[in-house]
């Protein structure tokens, strides 16, 4: 049951633009979610555009907190995707979350990433 508009049950959805086109080698920022005060469950991933070559990664880190950084890493296929949902994130004054990807295909390629969040505790 959701309790109020930000309450809990309260899904909060990132900013993402559709296909990223991410260089090899490079960090490439493809979406931020921003999170009220709480506990939350943040659900990642980048459907990466069809590339058997190198490695792929998703990373995300806190504009409040740096120290709040998660990176997953997976070997590539083609659309393989990257999925990482970290279980709980406590967030005492909000905060904003970017997410980036990575890929080292020697070409650039196109990402589709995703983010969303539960809210599980106030």
């Amino acid at each position: 049951m959701i309790s109020k508009v930000t309450g809990i049950g309260f899904i909060a959805s990132g900013t993402t633009s559709g296909a990223v086109s991410c260089p090899s080698g490079t960090p490439t920022a493809v979406g931020s979610i921003t999170l009220t005060p709480g506990k939350w469950i943040i659900t990642a991933y980048i459907d990466w555009q069809s590339n058997a070559n190198g490695v792929r990664q998703l990373s995300w880190a806190s504009g409040v907190n740096p120290a709040r950084q998660y990176t997953v890493t997976t070997s590539a296929a083609a659309n393989k995707e990257v999925y990482q949902q970290h279980v709980r994130i406590v967030s005492t004054t909000g905060e904003t979350f970017t997410f980036y990807g990575y890929q080292d295909s020697g070409s650039t390629i196109n990402a589709y990433p995703y983010v969303q969040a539960i809210k599980i505790s106030e």
